[in-house]
């Protein structure tokens, strides 16, 4: 792999939990973006399955389905989006995210980074959660499935059981303060982070809490409640990379 496309690759960390338009040199070294995010999983309607309610227990479970769009910019130029669906029932939620990020030179498209990913929580702890993601060629899957006792992780075929408690780095779901284990969702390489509180504002009568990532996963994220709505990080030639909930 020559140098600057290893460095394109490094750069898709800039939104993990951990984006691209025009390339000279600049753009494409520089704009780090965290591919975070996501997976080819249905488990949700095995999942809702099992649980074992009535029909009309079911529909009284069922809330509105959420969805959101995510622009991503480098230094004020769009590089690409990422959507999120948000499926509840009862105590099941699952994230089903899609990342599209594409890099051109004069209209002809020379890098591009697209993920698929799912997970799944109940009452708060994650089940399972899986991706497939081409990263300009390359392809990787990830997985990762709670067991008793632990976890079992699957990195491109290759399953490992681990005892740690860890969650995938998509950063949908607002981090606890303190030390924790992530997982790459795009390489599955194991990540430590701790998440550490800023402080907060008010933007009309919306509270906006800022919490800031430490360790091998350094950035800054904005929550209005449990909601992202704002990812910001410097990529490697310090430049500013935004993901930003689209109003």
């Amino acid at each position: 792999m020559s140098r600057e496309n290893q460095e394109l690759s490094d750069s898709n960390l800039a939104m993990t939990g951990n984006s691209p338009a025009v390339r000279d040199d600049a753009v494409v070294r520089g704009w780090s973006f965290y591919r975070d995010l996501s997976v080819l999983t249905s488990g949700l309607c095995l999942l809702f399955g099992s649980v074992g309610l009535s029909e009309g227990e079911a529909r009284a479970d069922v809330a509105p389905q959420v969805y959101r769009t995510y622009d991503v910019v480098r230094e004020g130029s769009s590089i690409g989006t990422i959507t999120v669906n948000e499926a509840r029932r009862g105590d099941v939620l699952e994230i089903t995210t899609t990342t599209d990020i594409r890099v051109k030179i004069a209209f002809v498209e020379v890098y591009r980074y697209d993920q698929d990913a799912t997970e799944t929580w109940r009452a708060g702890k994650l089940v399972t959660f899986r991706s497939r993601t081409n990263d300009n060629g390359t392809h990787h899957t990830v997985a990762i499935v709670a067991r008793e006792g632990g976890m079992r992780t699957d990195v491109d075929g290759r399953a490992e059981d681990v005892t740690a408690a860890l969650v995938p780095a998509t950063l949908w779901r607002r981090p606890t303060v303190g030390p924790m284990s992530m997982l790459d969702p795009n390489e599955g390489k194991r990540l430590n982070v701790t998440a550490s509180e800023v402080g907060t504002e008010t933007k009309g009568e919306t509270v906006i809490s800022r919490v800031r990532l430490h360790g091998d996963l350094p950035r800054d994220l904005w929550f209005a409640g449990d909601t992202l709505v704002r990812m910001q990080m410097k990529g490697s030639d310090g430049s500013l990379v935004v993901t930003q909930l689209r109003r």
